[in-house]
């Protein structure tokens, strides 16, 4: 069977990453089936949320899967999937990035660059949404009545 992984992650400033997949597989009797994986994660930069999310996609396809067209606009994901990005001594995120490999290597796996299929806006509309800015609380500074300070995750 084949599949389609459509992958996004947004960030704003001081939020957390909002990541999403959308694996859509060709089922044997050529029906689609659709499984939208979206989350919140807090403390990974964007094209971090990039590689969770096709992480995610990936772990979500059972072993019947042979081929898997991932799409995505993320240079980041595409080095690591077309082999132009090594594993040195400066590399970041290293377990996760062996996590994708051994991941990758139950599939056929090609990287499609895309930004205007429906279903990856649709995805990268759902990545946005998950990526929540800091929520801003007005409180009073007792040593000036008239004045406000902004309160981010509850530090003034």
């Amino acid at each position: 069977m084949k599949a389609c992984i459509y992958f996004s992650a947004s960030k704003k400033t001081g939020g957390p990453a909002g990541t999403c997949a959308i694996v859509r597989v060709r089922n044997e009797d050529g029906g689609i089936s659709e499984t939208i994986i979206n989350n919140s994660h807090p403390l990974i930069s964007e094209p971090q949320g990039q590689l969770t999310a096709v992480i995610e996609g990936l772990q979500a396809l059972d072993e019947q899967v042979t081929s898997v067209l991932l799409v995505g606009t993320s240079d980041y994901v595409a080095g690591w999937i077309n082999g132009t990005h090594k594993i040195g001594s400066k590399t970041r995120n290293k377990s996760k990035l062996q996590k994708l490999f051994t991941l990758v290597d139950r599939f056929d796996v090609k990287f499609v660059k895309a930004t205007r299929e429906p279903h990856f806006v649709r995805c990268k509309n759902l990545a946005a949404n998950e990526a929540k800015p800091p929520l801003a609380i007005p409180v009073l500074d007792p040593a000036r009545p008239r004045q406000s300070a902004l309160v981010f995750g509850g530090v003034a």
